[in-house]
C-alpha cells in the first residue's frame, strides 16, 4: 500500500503534516469529505501500480510535488510505506506496548477535546481552514485572478492553480490503468511527446506566461492546470480557436462532458468544419448517454471529413461505448494504419486516447488491441506492464 504525506504550511509555518495510505484514490483541498483540507484546489491522488498519480503527474516513491497560493503552500511526497519491526525477533515488552498504546490514545482524545473546546463549530482543523480561507484573496475561490502553483521537481515550473468553481465531472477523468491491463500504455504514449521550449526570459505579459503554462500542463496531463489557463485564455480572447481547443480538450480529460459538450459548439460557431470539433462533440454525446443525438452528430462528421484518420478514431470510441470492440477495434488500426496523415499534434493525441481515455478502458486489456498495434508498430507497439 503506498503512503502520501501532506504537509500544508501557512506564512511558513506548519499547520497540518500527515501521512495518508493511499488504496485507491484519496481526495484532497475543497472537495467535500476530503482527506486533508485546504482551500483553492481540488487534487485527486491515485494509486498507478507502485506509482501515485497527483492529479495527472507520477509521482514514485521518494518524489514530491506542491502548489503554492500567495501565504498557503501544499506539499505532497510519495513516501515508502511504513512498517512496523518485527514482534518475534528480540525482546518484546507486551506490557510496555500496551500502555504506550493507551497513553497514545488518550492523548488524542485530549487533543480532540481541547481543539472541539477552542472552536466547538468544528475543531482545530475546521478553524485553520477558515483562517486559509479568509487570507487567500476572494478571486481564488472563483478561479479568478493569480494564485500560482509551482512544483518542487527538478526543474520546477510555475503554472496557476485550477479554479475551485470549475464545471462539475460528470464522467470519469483520463487516468492510466497499465497495472490493470498489464500493458505500459502509458511510457508507451508519453515516449513520442516532445519537450516544449520555455518562453522568452523577456516575456512578461500574463497572456504569453498562461499560453505557455497553458500547453505544458496539457503535454505534462495536468489537465486541471491545464484547464485553469486555458479558461482565463479563452474568457481574455474568446474568439481565439487553440483556446478553445485546449479548454475542451482539458474539460474532456477531466471528464466535464458537459461543459465540454458547450466548448465545442462554440468551436463549431467559428469553425463549422472542424473534424476534431465535431468529432469530439459526437463522442461527448455518448459518455452522457444521449445517443439519440450521437448518430446525428456522426453523421455530419462523415459529411465534413469522411477521409480523416481521426474520424475513425471517433468512430472508434463511441462503438467501445456501446460494447462493440470488434468494431472498435478496427476502426483503430485505420486510423493507426493512417497516422502519418495527421499532425504531430494529432499522432500524440491518438496515443494520448489509447493509452488514457476511459472509453478505451476495456479494450487496453484486450489481447487484440496489442495484436493490432504490434501489426501497426512493430517494435514500437506497447510493451507488458512490470
Amino acid at each position: 500500500m503506498a503512503s502520501l504525506r501532506v504537509t500544508v504550511r501557512y506564512h511558513g509555518s506548519v499547520i497540518e503534516d500527515r501521512v495518508l495510505p493511499v488504496r485507491g484514490a484519496v481526495q484532497l483541498g475543497e472537495a467535500e469529505g476530503a482527506a486533508v483540507q485546504f482551500p483553492g484546489a481540488q487534487l485527486t491522488v491515485c494509486r498507478v501500480g507502485e506509482a501515485l498519480d497527483v492529479s495527472g503527474r507520477r509521482l514514485e516513491p521518494g518524489q514530491r510535488t506542491g502548489i503554492s497560493m500567495g501565504a498557503v503552500h501544499v506539499q505532497v511526497e510519495h513516501v515508502e510505506q511504513l512498517r512496523l519491526p518485527r514482534l518475534s525477533g528480540g525482546h518484546f515488552d507486551l506490557r510496555f506496548f500496551l500502555v504506550a498504546m493507551i497513553v497514545a490514545a488518550g492523548g488524542m482524545w485530549l487533543d480532540t477535546l481541547s481543539s472541539v473546546a477552542e472552536d466547538p463549530a468544528g475543531g482545530a482543523l475546521a478553524y485553520r481552514y477558515q483562517q486559509l480561507r479568509a487570507a487567500l484573496p476572494s478571486s481564488a475561490s472563483r478561479g479568478g485572478d493569480d494564485p500560482r502553483v509551482s512544483s518542487v521537481q527538478p526543474n520546477a515550473e510555475r503554472y496557476l492553480l485550477a479554479p475551485a468553481g470549475a464545471p462539475l465531472v460528470d464522467g470519469p477523468p483520463a487516468r492510466p490503468d497499465d497495472a490493470v491491463t498489464g500493458w505500459a500504455y502509458y511510457p508507451w504514449y508519453r515516449a513520442i511527446v516532445p519537450e516544449l521550449p520555455a518562453p522568452a526570459a523577456s516575456a512578461a505579459d500574463e497572456r504569453t506566461l498562461r499560453a505557455a503554462a497553458a500547453r505544458q500542463s496539457y503535454r505534462d496531463d495536468r489537465w486541471e492546470l491545464a484547464h485553469a489557463h486555458y479558461q482565463w485564455l479563452a474568457k481574455t480572447e474568446p474568439g481565439e480557436l487553440e483556446w478553445l481547443y485546449g479548454l475542451a480538450l482539458s474539460r474532456k480529460r477531466l471528464g466535464m462532458h458537459r461543459a465540454e459538450l458547450e466548448t465545442w459548439d462554440r468551436v463549431l460557431e467559428l469553425a463549422p468544419g472542424s473534424a476534431i470539433a465535431l468529432g469530439n462533440r459526437a463522442v461527448s454525446l455518448a459518455r452522457q448517454d444521449r445517443w439519440s443525438e450521437v448518430a446525428e452528430a456522426l453523421t455530419r462528421l462523415h459529411r465534413a471529413a469522411p477521409d480523416h484518420p481521426y474520424t475513425y478514431v471517433f468512430d472508434a470510441t463511441c462503438a467501445a461505448l456501446q460494447g462493440r470492440e470488434d468494431e472498435a477495434i478496427a476502426d483503430l488500426e485505420r486510423a493507426v494504419g493512417l497516422r502519418y496523415a495527421l499532425s504531430d499534434a494529432l499522432q500524440i493525441e491518438l496515443r494520448r486516447d489509447l493509452a488514457l481515455d476511459p472509453a478505451l478502458a476495456p479494450l487496453r486489456a484486450d489481447p487484440r488491441l496489442r495484436a493490432m498495434l504490434s501489426r501497426q508498430l512493430g517494435a514500437a507497439s506497447p510493451r507488458p506492464y512490470r
